[in-house]
């Protein structure tokens, strides 16, 4: 199902538990532009967990390999 919102387009993946997908968002060159100044900072994504000393913190998991990065609006000259 697909449904017009201003110039994006919402199309409904799945409904439980809800996937939706944003086109029109991003431009290609804006795409480029993460993809160039993530590269370098890509680590492995982790799980929440309880450390020993109860602490809420990030573990590796083997079942989970992705790899993401987090940056600041302000890390490149154009803006986010």
């Amino acid at each position: 199902m697909k449904i017009e919102l201003g110039n994006f387009e919402m199309e409904v993946i799945h409904h439980n538990p809800l996937i939706y997908t944003l086109l029109g968002v991003l431009s290609d060159i804006e795409c480029e532009h993460l993809k160039e100044i993530s590269w370098n900072f890509m680590q492995r994504s982790t799980v929440s967990s309880i450390d020993s000393s109860e602490e809420k913190s990030g573990s590796n998991d083997k079942r989970r390999t992705r790899k993401n990065c987090w940056f600041k609006h302000s890390h490149s000259g154009i803006p986010l």
